[in-house]
Formats: structure tokens, sequence, C-alpha cells
């Protein structure tokens, strides 16, 4: 496809998207790694993982993120949780991967990790 008419197309999305939620204050707009979001103000991964939180006791919480959208969830984490962001970005995670590959491949070092740590 056209890059151009791809941007035309995206544009116009944002500004049709702009102008229904303009009168919907309890909906924004958020644009992402490639994604464009219409989230609500009030809910967002953050407060989804309070909720589930908060009805129990979790001995191990992990959560992985390549997107700003993830900085709600990353900030709302207890400090024993392992947050890790996907990318080069700042970000409110504790730890970092570079790349998607290494995602994997560090899921694969702990599939395979026969060793009790």
């Amino acid at each position: 496809m056209d890059e151009d008419f791809v941007q035309l197309r995206i544009h116009g999305l944002k500004d049709d998207l702009f102008e229904i939620l303009r009168n919907e204050p309890k909906l924004v707009m958020v644009e992402g790694n490639k994604i464009l979001e219409v989230k609500s103000t009030v809910y967002d991964k953050g407060t989804a993982a309070l909720s589930l939180i908060n009805q129990r006791h979790y001995e191990f919480i992990m959560a992985i993120g390549d997107d700003r959208t993830d900085e709600d969830l990353f900030g709302v984490l207890p400090p024993t949780a392992f947050t890790i962001k996907v990318g080069t970005s700042m970000s409110l995670a504790r730890y970092n991967l570079r790349s998607q590959k290494l995602v994997y491949d560090f899921f694969n070092t702990l599939l395979t990790t026969s060793e009790v740590i």
C-alpha cells in the first residue's frame, strides 16, 4: 500500500475520532506504538491490575509491555513485581529488554533452566 495514502487515512481517522470523542469526557484517544487507542479516562491497565491485586495475594507478578499505555500498569504494581519495558524509551518499569526477540529469548531461558534459584 502507498505510504502517503496510509498516512492520509490515519490522519483522517484521527480527525474523525477527535470529533466523536470531543463530547465524551470519559474517553480519550491515545497514540501508541503502531496503535491508535480509544481508552477510558476512568479505567486503564493500572486500575485493572489494582483491582486484581486488591482481590487476592499473588506470589509473583510480572508485567511486560512495549507501549506507553503499559506505563499505567508499571506505575501501580508493587515494588516486588518484575516490570519489563520492551524497547529503548524511558519507562517506569524496573527492567528493560531492547526488542521483542529478547523477550522471546528471556522466556525461552526461563523455560529451559532447571536450576532452582
